[in-house]
């Protein structure tokens, strides 16, 4: 947490969730034409060690397919989301905080999404009007809760490699072109991300640390120490501090 504020830029791939479906599971989905591409843009802030919230952006495609056996269709939509979400992380959380190479974190928010959904024949590859199932629902704007989780990769105090996985769920049954059974579509998007962290804040007082005794004496089989500090009351209470205590002997 060296610095407060981050910003990633990720691509990943979308797989549908819905009525237009190539299964009845998520693996039934990892097919040529059920896997789109998306572009997503994140600004987060670290508010404590454990949490954090975050301003992002997607824009994506989705499509999907629903064999001959079934209702011979498939289906393909343009969407563009906004999401203001939390993360948590679970490393963190159970481990305490260090600067670590690895961070678990899991993720929630809630967002608007906005998308035009078309659905088309297998056979002809005509668009489907269907009144009340498949209509022309152009530019359509509705909630989502994106649930999830993912991992960080640190290189540096600056620079991280993201790994994020999460279910869009949408309030709302349009998102495929297709209304039918639950009232609810959603979409997978898994990505793999780049950020960047900036705006360090400005460095606290320095706690003054007192040891006794100051040279250390082996009695028995213990060293024994004690170290006494202060945190100055102009310290920030959300702040982290960090210290490696070292052992001299002689110039060693």
């Amino acid at each position: 947490l060296y610095y407060q504020w981050y910003l990633n830029a990720n691509v990943g791939m979308t797989q549908a969730y819905g009525d237009i479906l190539a299964g009845n599971w998520h693996g039934d989905m990892l097919q040529g034409e059920s896997i789109q591409t998306g572009l997503g843009l994140k600004l987060g802030k670290h508010v404590s060690p454990v949490f954090g919230i975050y301003g992002s952006f997607l824009g994506a495609n989705l499509s999907g397919i629903s064999g001959k056996d079934t209702k011979n269709l498939r289906f393909q939509t343009n969407l563009m989301e906004g999401i203001l979400g939390v993360n948590m992380s679970l490393s963190n959380l159970i481990f305490g905080y260090k600067p670590r190479l690895l961070n678990f974190y899991l993720t929630s928010g809630i967002g608007l999404i906005n998308f035009t959904p078309a659905v088309y024949n297998l056979d002809t590859d005509d668009r489907v009007i269907i009144p009340g199932k498949a209509e022309e629902w152009d530019n359509t704007t509705e909630a989502l809760v994106p649930v999830g989780g993912g991992l960080d990769f640190r290189i540096n105090n600056r620079w991280d490699i993201n790994l994020e996985t999460t279910l869009r769920l949408v309030d709302g049954d349009k998102l495929d072109g297709y209304v039918s059974g639950e009232n609810t579509d959603g979409f997978f998007y898994t990505s793999v991300g780049v950020g960047y962290s900036f705006w360090r804040p400005k460095a606290g007082s320095k706690m003054q640390i007192e040891t006794e005794s100051a040279v250390l004496a082996l009695h028995g089989d213990t060293i024994p120490i004690e170290i006494k500090g202060s945190v100055p009351d102009s310290n920030d209470i959300r702040a982290v501090v960090d210290f490696s205590p070292v052992l001299m002997y002689g110039d060693q």
